[in-house]
Formats: structure tokens, sequence, C-alpha cells
């Protein structure tokens, strides 16, 4: 009887131990909320912008098809069946917006289990409906956004197709699903020919993209002669003007570009007054700028480089977007031939660490490879080597070496 009692009451006392651990585990929601217009009659609380993903944040999909996202909150909250924005870096760095609603929140409580509610703070949920969402993205605000990613773009591209032509179609549709669970798959597609391209880190990657898209979608699929990445970087000023009506469209449109810092993208500048061009003007032609430097003078992508918007005008009513987006790439390579740029091809660092007896002969494979050899600070005893030039450190070796030499 004893025995039994103190076999259940230790029972009872491990299980409250582990009830207590795991409520001091689990993360506390706060009240994160912001006052507007404080000490006035129109004072408000707010709740604060969410904050969620751009850490780990894979993509899934329900059986229905709907789009499922894994996402952790940092602040506010996330609620079912309200609009919820996401945002991403570009791959000049501009902050990529799109809207979404999501439909359903699903919160885990122990382990897999999951319960229908709003998220809040510490909490990581299963986030149903934005149709948009990647990888990375970040909800609620910009806020925070990473100015790069982790990983170096990719140096490498390639030309696919599916084995079978009749699949083209719904193989270009798994390829971009795939982009979306992995941010360092990058598919893009030639409107002129229709052919898609995927760049790549190397053979590896090749192989996990061919293997997922014959296992998850019964798709072969061909990989044309892999091809170096170049990009172009600009070499000095140019500027670019048209002017209402004397081009082909309702718009006057000037840029200036001119080289920018290294691994800064491209950034657009506005010197023009804000308010003397609709926003949606605006946005036309900085997404038109961000769009055409992704081929410059010979084909490749513009990089490092700030484009200034210094003249615009236009006429209501007949003037519309399409006329700025239609006009600004002409006034841009304009700019950017005015301005010349160069090609650069990828370099990639990286430490080797290898045997002693090999040294030579991996510095004289790397250099052949015009690789630069770069050293860092040795650990423990510094290594030495015989002198050879009398030992001027030690004033009377050195002084019987000169004598030795006359």
């Amino acid at each position: 009887m004893i025995a039994a009692l103190n076999r259940a009451g230790t029972a009872h006392r491990y299980h409250d131990l582990l009830d207590s651990i795991g409520e001091k585990l689990t993360p506390h929601r706060l009240a994160m909320s912001t006052v507007t217009d404080p000490g006035t009659t129109t004072a408000r609380s707010l709740p604060l912008p969410l904050s969620v993903g751009e850490r780990a944040a894979p993509i899934d999909w329900a059986p229905s098809g709907e789009k499922v996202a894994y996402a952790r909150v940092y602040s506010g909250r996330l609620t079912a069946r309200e609009p919820t924005d996401t945002y991403r870096r570009g791959r000049t760095g501009e902050v990529i917006e799109a809207n979404g609603k999501v439909t359903s929140v699903r919160v885990f409580t122990h382990g897999t289990t999951t319960e229908e509610t709003t998220a809040g703070p510490g909490d990581i949920a299963k986030v149903y409906g934005p149709a948009h969402v990647r990888v990375g993205d970040q909800l609620g605000s910009p806020d925070g956004l990473p100015s790069g990613g982790f990983f170096a773009p990719p140096s490498l591209e390639t030309v696919v197709r599916a084995t079978e032509p009749d699949q083209n179609a719904q193989f270009y549709q798994h390829l971009l699903r795939l982009a979306e669970e992995d941010p360092l798959i990058n598919v893009r597609r030639n409107e002129a020919d229709r052919s898609i391209s995927v760049a790549l880190y190397g053979e590896v990657q090749r192989e996990v993209i061919k293997g997922l898209m014959l296992d998850r979608h019964g798709i072969d699929m061909v990989f044309e002669e892999t091809t170096t990445v170049y990009v172009e970087k600009v070499e000095g000023v140019g500027h670019g003007l048209e002017v209402i009506w004397q081009n082909e469209f309702a718009a006057t449109v000037g840029l200036r570009i001119e080289p920018g810092p290294a691994g800064t993208g491209v950034r657009y500048r506005i010197e023009v007054e804000p308010g003397g061009l609709p926003a949606a003007f605006h946005k036309a032609i900085e997404e038109t700028v961000r769009h055409t430097l992704q081929q410059g003078l010979y084909g490749w992508q513009v990089v490092d480089c700030v484009v200034t918007l210094t003249d615009t005008a236009y006429f209501s009513p007949v003037t519309s977007a399409g006329d700025f987006r239609k006009l600004t790439p002409l006034v841009l390579m304009t700019a950017l031939r005015a301005a010349g740029t160069t090609v650069h091809e990828p370099v990639n660092q990286f430490e080797a660490e290898v045997p002693d007896d090999t040294v030579h002969a991996v510095i004289s494979r790397l250099a052949a490879a015009r690789a630069t050899i770069d050293h860092r600070r040795t650990t423990g005893t510094p290594p030495t080597r015989p002198r050879t030039d009398g030992n001027p450190l030690n004033r009377k070796e050195y002084l019987s070496h000169l004598a030795k030499r006359v």
C-alpha cells in the first residue's frame, strides 16, 4: 500500500514537474500596442504591426491546394480573415510588397498539435491563404528586413525543359512552386522564345531539382549547357530625358544613373517634388527602372548603381501609368549608354585547408585558375624558416655575414 502510494506520488510529482517546465518555457503573450495622438481626444490604442517570418518559414500546400506558410510571430497579432501584406527584398535590393488575405491561423500548442486561434508574440503558426507568400517573407511590415541574403547570388545558369514537350506548361508552374519553397532557386522565363532558365550554385543543386521534379510530379527534365552568370557595373554618370509631346507617350521622364557602393544593388532616388506626380506614376517608374536594369548594355543584370528621377511631367486625363512604364526603358537606356558599363565575372571566396606536402601543388592549380591567394593570421607558435639575409635581427651575426661576403 505504502509502496504503491509512493509510486503514485512520485509519478504525480514527476508530471507536475514536467508541466511546470513546460509552463516556464512557453513564451507568454505581451500586450504589444502603440498610442496615436497621445493627450488628445482622438487618442487610440493600436496593435503594433505584425512582424513574422524571415527566419525558418517553410511553405506547404493543403489538400485543397491552398498555400500554407509556417511563421513565427515576433510582435502584434495574426488573425484569420484579415488582409495581410507580405514583404521581401528583391534581387536589386528593392522591397517587394504583395497583398493577400489569411483564411485560417492554427497555432502550435503541444508538439505537432495545432489550435485555431489568434497568433501572438512567441507563437509559431500555420498560416493559410496568402497566395504570394514565399520562404523568408515578412508579414505585416517591411521594418527590419535584412539588406541582403545570407548567400551570394548564383553564378551559374542553365536552360531547362521537360523531356516530354506536352509537359512544358505544367513543368513551368511546378518549377515556380519549387522556387517558392526554396529562395535559393531562381526561375525566369524568356518572353521572346518562352525558354525557361534556372540559376544554379552548382551541379549538386541541379541534381536535387531534377530529383524533386521527378519524385513529386513525375516530370523528367533536361538541362542544357551550364553557363556563367555575369553582371554589369556602371562606369560613369549618364543622363537621359524624354519630354512630353516630343515623344510617342504622354509623359516626361528624366533619369540619371551613376555607380553605387559595392553590394548595394540598385538604389532609386527622387529629386523631383514628390507631390508633383501621382503615387501610381511614381511606382510605375521605379518598378520599370528595376525591371529594365535586369538587362544592361550587354544583356546582363546591372548592379551597384544609383538611379535618380530628375524630371517628370504628365497631362491629365490623357496620361496613364502605362505611358511611364513604356517610356522609362528608353530614357534609362539612354542614360546607361552615356554612363557606360563594364562586365564583371563572379568571384568566389573560400578558405582551403590542405596538407602541408600539397600546398605548393594546390597554390599552383589555384593560380592557374586566376585565384588570388590571401593569408590569415596563424594560431599557436608561429612557424619559422631559415633566414638567408645574414639575420640583421642579430647585429653580431649580421656583421659577420657581411665580412664573409667581402
